[in-house]
């Protein structure tokens, strides 16, 4: 119970990072990969002022893109996630402690 309450807040604060908001608006399926296997998978949903995953909302105030990365803030300045993005937009990947999540584009 601990370990899916840790890997919910993770997934949250992996899925906020996009300064080309346009790059990642909309539904992604979510897999979670821990030293190469997966854990857990789920839905992220990105828009221009929130996050919401596995049933919780972030508020984005800000994007912020450098090269292939996009990163999320929040009113704080603080940085909520980090997003490398992948083939035009349709993969994301977040690294995180002991590995990363890959977020997807649904069609």
């Amino acid at each position: 119970m601990k370990f899916r309450a840790l890997l919910a807040i993770t997934v949250i604060l992996a899925i906020s990072g996009c300064g080309d908001s346009n790059a990642i608006k909309g539904e992604f399926k979510s897999d979670t990969m821990m030293m190469g296997v997966k854990v857990a998978s789920g839905k992220a949903v990105f828009s221009s002022s929130h996050i919401i995953a596995n049933g919780n909302k972030i508020a984005v105030s800000e994007w912020a893109k450098e090269n292939d990365v996009v990163i999320a803030r929040d009113e704080k300045g603080m940085a909520l996630a980090q997003l490398k993005i992948e083939e035009n937009g349709d993969r994301l990947v977040q690294e995180i402690p002991m590995g990363r999540i890959i977020y997807t584009r649904m069609k």
